[in-house]
C-alpha cells in the first residue's frame, strides 16, 4: 500500500488525532466515518474511537506497540475500559507521571522503545513490562520529546532531519530497523504530527510533497 495523503477534521496534522501502535489504531472520537474508513483501509485493523474529556487530540496521550498500550493519567477510567474492550487487549496501563503527553516521550515498535530522559528508571520498567520490549533512554536532535520527532514501524523509520548520526545508530540498534531522516507536510520536522503508519501502510498530512512521500515510502517500506 503506497503512502496516501489525507486530513482529519480538516487538519493536516493527522498524527495529533490518530495513533498507530502495532496492530492497535486509535482515532479521535469525532472523526467522520469516511475518514475512519480511510484509516482502516490503509493501515489495517478497525480503528478504536477515543474520546477524552473536552479534548479532540488523541496521540499525545498514548504510546505502545502490538503487545500493549500505555495511557496518560489524563485518560479517564471509562475510556481505558472501553479501550480494553474494543482493542481486545488487557495490556492497557496508565503511566503515572507528571507528564501528561506521554506519546511525545516514547517511540516504540514491537522490538524496542526509545524513551525520553525526563522519565525515571521506574517509568522505564513500566514501559518495558507493558510493551514487552527492550527500553533505553535517548534523544533525537538532542531533544527529549522523541515520540514527536519520528514515526516507526517494524520495517523502518523516519526521523527529524536534526537527528544526529549517533542517535540514529542507537535507534536502529534498539528497534532493529533502518532509519532515514525526513520531514512531513512540506518541511515540518515533527514527523509524528503528520504521519501515521503501521506495517501495512501509512497516511501523511495533505501538504506532504512528492519528495517527502517518496522518502516515507522508502523508509517505512510500505510499497
Amino acid at each position: 500500500m503506497p503512502v496516501l495523503r489525507t486530513d482529519i477534521r480538516g487538519s493536516i496534522y493527522i498524527g495529533n488525532y490518530a495513533k498507530a501502535m502495532g496492530d492497535h489504531l486509535l482515532l479521535t472520537g469525532d472523526a467522520p466515518d469516511r475518514e475512519a474508513k480511510r484509516f482502516e483501509k490503509t493501515l489495517g485493523g478497525t480503528p478504536v474511537r477515543v474520546r477524552l474529556r473536552a479534548c479532540h487530540l488523541t496521540s499525545p496521550f498514548f504510546a505502545g506497540n502490538s503487545s500493549g498500550i500505555l495511557a496518560s493519567r489524563f485518560v479517564e477510567d471509562e475510556t481505558l475500559e472501553a479501550l480494553r474492550n474494543s482493542s481486545n487487549s488487557q495490556r492497557v496501563h496508565t503511566l503515572e507521571t507528571r507528564f501528561t503527553a506521554i506519546g511525545n516521550l516514547i517511540l516504540a515498535n514491537d522490538r524496542g522503545a526509545l524513551v525520553s530522559p525526563v522519565l525515571s528508571a521506574s517509568h522505564l520498567r513500566v514501559v518495558g513490562d507493558a510493551l514487552n520490549a527492550e527500553v533505553e533512554k535517548g534523544t533525537l536532535g538532542r531533544a527529549s520529546y522523541v515520540g514527536s520527532l519520528a514515526t516507526v514501524n517494524n520495517h523502518g523509520g523516519i526521523v527529524t532531519p536534526f537527528a544526529l548520526d549517533e542517535e540514529i545508530q542507537r535507534l536502529e540498534d534498539l528497534l532493529g530497523i533502518e532509519v532515514h531522516r525526513g520531514t512531513i507536510n512540506s518541511g515540518i520536522p515533527f514527523i509524528a504530527s503528520g504521519l501515521v503508519a503501521t506495517d501495512k501502510g501509512a497516511l501523511a498530512g495533505k501538504l506532504t510533497d512528492g519528495k517527502e512521500l517518496m522518502a516515507i515510502t522508502q523508509a517505512l517500506k510500505v510499497l
